[in-house]
């Protein structure tokens, strides 16, 4: 966790800890990176995430496991997704508050158009 940036990496054993940090903090960055997770080999989903106020999400590295990412493709609040390394097929309807995107284009993604508060659009490889 950097309190100074605002920035809290995801642990999987610390999600309580992680949803208390961004309820407290709604200008606060989650980092999801997937080289740090591989080393929990009994953690599948991000489902602990559910009940999370995420304002702002940044995935990084490589996946060497195949996640339930339910939690991660419906969050109604976030405001930022930086996502250019994971292929995600994303339903754009579940952001209506996206304000800010970078994302690698996947062609599975549905509804970018209906992104109606977006103010910063960056695609990769699209």
């Amino acid at each position: 966790m950097n309190k100074d940036l605002k920035r809290i990496l995801f642990i999987p054993d610390m999600c309580e800890e992680i949803s208390d940090y961004l309820e407290e903090n709604e200008d606060a960055v989650l980092i999801i990176n997937f080289s740090e997770i591989r080393e929990y080999k009994e953690f599948d989903s991000f489902n602990c995430l559910n009940e999370t106020r995420i304002n702002s999400l940044r995935l990084f590295g490589n996946v060497a496991h195949d996640y339930n990412y339910d939690a991660l493709l419906k969050i109604q609040v976030l405001k930022e997704l930086d996502n250019r390394s994971i292929d995600l097929a994303y339903n754009f309807l579940n952001f209506p508050n996206l304000e800010v995107l970078r994302y690698t284009w996947n062609k599975k993604c549905n509804h970018i158009a209906s992104l109606k508060k977006i103010r910063e659009l960056s695609l990769w490889a699209y």
